[in-house]
């Protein structure tokens, strides 16, 4: 007889380790008081009534998603409940619940709501995106006031909203699942939405929506591709913000996993050279395949010990780690003169 028939203790051994967010993971923003919180919905194997049927607008933003290239194994479905005020308490209750994604796919098409939730995503650390679509003619007929004019003038780096009449179809869910690639590794011009018709505008329409950032599916010569397109609606490519937001949270991972599991990083100048190290070695994967985010020509400058000051010594800090890098960027444009010489 042993002490484990009246004591059975059983420990297992895991290591500890930081949550690290998922930049190709997608949270789809609804509205419902049925459906859970904030739940993750496979992509491969779900139910209907996850979605809240396949009637619902859920759904059909799901199946957008779905119905793309490459696409990351779950989603986040997150709801925002009559119970809660404004877009911002939705936000906050889901990020309680589940803050493991990265892009935000709009169901609801509104100006008020596009706006409101865009007012939110602009101040979310660490740094997520909005992929919003309207189909309001405004926005092609460059209305004062409109709702793509409303989010330029605001000036926000992680919104994006496409132009898209084809209201069975969400081409923002499509859009956003290009995150699904590696971050900035890919432009999100020139990209197919695939079960998203492509619109027909005129020259002034056209303009209108390259003015105003706007996104847009076009057909030429015969492919139907987003053009004209790719960028936030303030101006910024939207895949620098995504390989920006990896790399300041990779690096910060990183970092923090350094000086939680060491027993202590010395203050010295081997010890700075530790954290130097891991800034180095998340730029090097950035500048190499299958990221291709920055170039291989970036710099990084290590302070010595010497340079602290007393006061930044006495409260145990490191600043002046700095490091310069550029992106590699991606063609867009291309201009070819030849002679042909009789």
């Amino acid at each position: 007889m042993t002490i484990k028939n009246y004591a059975d203790v059983a420990i297992t051994i895991e290591s500890a380790r930081i949550s690290a967010l998922g930049f190709n993971t997608c949270l789809i923003l609804f509205e419902s008081d049925t459906l859970d919180r904030a739940k993750i919905v496979s992509t491969s194997d779900y139910a209907d009534a996850d979605l809240g049927g396949t009637s619902s607008e859920l759904y059909k933003a799901f199946q957008s998603y779905l119905s793309q290239g490459i696409i990351a194994g779950t989603v986040v479905v997150g709801c925002k409940k009559t119970t809660d005020a404004t877009w911002a308490d939705a936000i906050t209750a889901i990020r309680a619940a589940n803050d493991s994604w990265y892009g935000i796919i709009m169901v609801n098409k509104t100006k008020a709501d596009i706006v409101s939730v865009a007012a939110v995503v602009e101040t979310i650390e660490p740094g997520r995106q909005l992929f919003a679509v309207t189909a309001d003619a405004a926005v092609a007929a460059k209305t004062s006031g409109n709702v793509a004019e409303t989010l330029k003038t605001a000036g926000y780096y992680r919104t994006n909203l496409i132009y898209s009449t084809d209201t069975a179809a969400y081409a923002n869910a499509a859009m956003a699942s290009y995150l699904s690639y590696n971050p900035g590794s890919i432009t999100f011009n020139f990209k197919e939405l695939v079960g998203v018709a492509a619109e027909t505008l005129t020259a002034a329409e056209r303009q209108n929506l390259i003015d105003q950032n706007c996104q847009v599916q076009r057909e030429e010569a015969g492919l139907k591709r987003t053009l004209d397109s790719g960028m936030t609606v303030n101006g910024e490519f939207i895949d620098i913000m995504h390989g920006l937001d990896w790399l300041t949270a990779r690096i910060a991972e990183g970092v923090f996993s350094i000086l939680a599991s060491a027993p202590k990083v010395p203050l010295t100048d081997g010890g700075i050279a530790q954290l130097a190290a891991e800034v180095t070695r998340n730029l090097s994967i950035g500048a190499t395949d299958p990221y291709n985010y920055i170039r291989d020509d970036y710099t990084v400058y290590v302070p010595s010990l010497a340079s602290l000051s007393s006061s930044d010594r006495n409260a145990r800090k490191v600043t002046g780690l700095r490091f310069v890098a550029h992106p590699q960027g991606a063609v867009h444009f291309v201009e070819i003169r030849g002679k042909l010489v009789i």
